[in-house]
């Protein structure tokens, strides 16, 4: 085989490997039916949140991170009230994502399903806790968005 053919199927051979192990790492287009827009899935973001985890990071805002639901819970009541459930990336561990339904509606999510996650992560002991995937309301803040079956939850 020629050098030129062997570096061509070691590119496509690791490009199915990425897809396969990583799914949805290679699209990085995401439908916003809402504001009907695309934006950019940002390897940023998710760098960002793999160093935030592995430094034990806290007050870090991420844009455009792809998840899979794992897990609903039950909500918490306490205080303003949040949506509450765990979610996957191939990449880090699973997270718990805290959703204020007192400034943004419930989202009609299922386990299995994607979500597109903005917002800001906060380390602990058992993998981290992603808050903010609202809009700030004193607008002090960047607030965050969860994208969910081409709808916006901000």
């Amino acid at each position: 085989m020629k050098p030129k053919t062997i570096i061509s199927t070691a590119i496509v051979v690791l490009l199915v490997a990425l897809n396969y192990f990583f799914p949805g790492l290679l699209n990085d287009r995401h439908a916003d039916n809402v504001h009907n827009t695309a934006h950019t899935l940002d390897n940023t973001a998710l760098n960002k949140l793999v160093s935030a985890h592995q430094q034990q990071q806290s007050k870090v805002w991420f844009q455009g991170v792809e998840f899979r639901v794992v897990k609903l819970l039950n909500d918490d009541n306490k205080g303003s009230r949040h949506q509450r459930f765990l979610v996957k990336h191939p990449a880090l561990p699973q997270l718990l994502v805290a959703h204020n339904i007192d400034l943004v509606e419930r989202i009609p999510m299922k386990v299995g399903d994607k979500l597109i996650i903005s917002g800001r992560y906060e380390w602990n002991n058992k993998g981290g806790v992603i808050h903010w995937t609202h809009h700030d309301p004193n607008n002090k803040a960047p607030g965050g968005w969860i994208d969910y079956q081409g709808r916006r939850y901000q």
